[in-house]
């Protein structure tokens, strides 16, 4: 939650003012933070809400996330959060090393986001993390509360193509 790697300081100082990014967020956990924001946008025929949850989500972001699903029940939900799956595929649990509960007891790991979150709306269709080391794009899914499927995509560029050095091609997932 600091400035290294997995923190967030440095993204809110150089972002959080930028208009390129801010002018298309449609709502914020937190004013003039940009670490839970979402986006809502049009696809054809389709309305979609990107949620971005930060690293460790917290209990009270939570409680935010399911607010804005819930006022968006004709939206489809793609939420995107730095560390959910592995690299095997499984989600990341509670007390797991190198999860978001080694850094902040206080964090949430992947299976509470699912338990306490992804799986309550039958509007969430999609998440993507990153985190894990993995060379390769690694795809699950699971079936939701109410029957919805939920694709879960962990997508770590900065290790891909490893023997060019780490992040060297600066790939970009989308």
């Amino acid at each position: 939650r600091g400035d290294g790697h997995d923190g967030i300081n440095l993204f809110n100082q150089y972002f959080a003012e930028h208009k390129g990014y801010t002018d298309n967020i449609a709502g914020y956990y937190q004013e003039g933070k940009i670490d839970n924001v979402y986006h809502t946008f049009s696809a054809g025929t389709v309305d979609y809400l990107l949620l971005c949850l930060d690293h460790g989500t917290k209990d009270d972001v939570l409680v935010w996330a399911n607010e804005v699903v819930a006022a968006h029940p004709n939206h489809r939900v793609i939420v995107t959060t730095h560390h959910y799956m592995k690299s095997d595929g499984n989600l990341s649990v509670n007390g797991e090393a190198g999860n978001a509960t080694a850094y902040d007891p206080n964090n949430n790991a992947a299976d509470d986001l699912w338990n306490e979150f992804l799986t309550k709306h039958p509007n969430i269709s999609m998440v993507i993390c990153g985190h894990s080391d993995s060379d390769d794009v690694v795809v699950n899914k699971k079936i939701g509360d109410h029957g919805n499927e939920v694709t879960q995509i962990l997508v770590n560029p900065q290790t891909m193509d490893a023997e060019y050095g780490q992040g060297s091609k600066g790939m970009v997932a989308m």
